[in-house]
């Protein structure tokens, strides 16, 4: 998952990009909900059927992504779909950050938030502990592991080759985010690399990249695949909010 201020865009716009990866046999079951709460903003949400929301982007022009973390400090409490659908009821992103830092985390999560201003962070957030790095005048990517220390120490052991993984996964998506004058087909294209960050599932896990995302908060615009970015194509969407 990335973010991309506005100053590398070709368009000025800043812009989150993500893949999403699971079971391949979650890929049927992937959908894109629209949502109309009451006494908050409409909203887009890429998530699959049964869950309430996995990422996603309201017509206040807040949107927020999600990384899976290992986390050793888990407890009862809140669990991240329900943290999602809370951030997406603001309209800043200080008020999505706010909303993620009260709540009372179960598990370890990474979030990356962007708002129609173009003002982002990302939130590297365990249950005891949290890092935020705002988003300044380079690209910020971030995968499965934890990177600042005051996080590392609450990370469970990872797998070796999971670990591998996601730091090959964490290469790419640097090295490819490197420039400017960066266009949302860019993005898309770094969603679709298929060295390290699009991919099949392998046994024994056969967790391969089910689908993609790439959001525009300030035009209201998010772009939605669904399978692997590599060899779907992208369908635009968007929310416009309604005159008083």
């Amino acid at each position: 998952a990335f973010l991309v201020p506005g100053s590398r865009m070709a368009d000025g716009a800043a812009a989150f990009g993500q893949t999403w990866d699971m079971h391949e046999g979650s890929t049927d079951h992937l959908v894109l909900l629209r949502g109309r709460p009451a006494g908050a903003p409409d909203f887009l949400a890429f998530t699959t059927a049964g869950s309430i929301g996995m990422i996603g982007m309201n017509e206040a022009g807040v949107c927020v992504g999600i990384n899976n973390l290992m986390a050793a400090d888990g407890r009862p409490g809140v669990t991240w779909p329900f943290v999602v659908r809370e951030m997406l009821k603001a309209e800043t992103r200080d008020a999505a950050l706010a909303a993620l830092m009260r709540a009372p985390l179960a598990g370890g999560h990474n979030y990356l938030v962007l708002d129609a201003a173009g003002a982002g962070a990302n939130v590297e957030a365990m249950p005891t502990a949290s890092h935020v790095t705002p988003l300044a005048s380079d690209a910020v990517a971030h995968t499965n592991h934890n990177l600042h220390e005051v996080t590392r120490r609450l990370e469970r052991p990872r797998d070796p080759d999971s670990q591998a993984d996601s730091e090959a996964r964490l290469a790419d998506a640097r090295r490819l985010l490197d420039g400017e004058g960066l266009t949302v087909a860019d993005l898309q294209s770094v969603t679709a690399d298929t060295a390290n960050i699009c991919h099949r599932g392998e046994a024994p896990r056969f967790a391969g990249t089910c689908g993609g995302i790439v959001v525009r908060p300030a035009t209201r615009e998010l772009w939605a695949v669904k399978g692997r970015p590599s060899e779907s194509g992208y369908e635009r969407f968007a929310l416009a909010r309604a005159s008083a």
